[in-house]
């Protein structure tokens, strides 16, 4: 695996764990908002 291979998986991981996080904090944030 060379560096641009490790750089894109952690781009990929990094973009996934920012949607999961997004899709979990998100209606919180809304409900707090009410």
């Amino acid at each position: 695996m060379n560096a641009l291979e490790g750089i894109k998986f952690f781009y990929l991981v990094g973009a996934i764990l920012l949607l999961v996080v997004a899709i979990l904090v998100y209606p919180t944030l809304r409900n707090r908002h009410k």
